[in-house]
């Protein structure tokens, strides 16, 4: 197995842990996340964007790590994902700053699963030629 797949499967396990404790538990989740959840409404959303989405990814992923030419579409994919949560958080974090401490893990693994994603991706192209 390659490093580009088994890269692929570890993002798709976090995504699809993160999908699980959020479809199951969202309004524990939700705290966790400085979300609010205390409507049926609420929690239907969290489920939805936080549980179904990250379902939907980590499932693709799995789907490209199983299919070797649908590899570096899932690389791209983890990193367009992670990179696209790390510009909205940094977005985020620069109009109210006061926020830092408590997203300042999230976007570190952000950054580092989107800097993970497209050194993978290069490294997998550079040895293919």
């Amino acid at each position: 197995m390659t490093a580009a797949r088994v890269y692929l499967i570890l993002s798709a396990g976090v995504y699809l842990v993160l999908a699980a404790f959020f479809l199951l538990s969202p309004e524990e989740w939700a705290v966790k996340a400085s979300l609010v959840a205390d409507t049926p409404a609420g929690r239907a959303e969290i489920r939805a964007m936080y549980g179904g989405l990250e379902l939907g990814i980590g499932a693709w992923l799995l789907v490209c790590a199983a299919r070797e030419r649908l590899v570096e579409v899932g690389l791209l994919t983890v990193a367009f994902t992670l990179g696209g949560l790390g510009t909205g958080r940094t977005l985020g974090l620069l109009g109210d700053p006061a926020g830092f401490s408590a997203h300042a893990p999230f976007l570190a693994s952000e950054v580092t699963g989107t800097v993970g994603a497209l050194v993978v991706l290069w490294w997998l192209r550079r040895s293919a030629t």
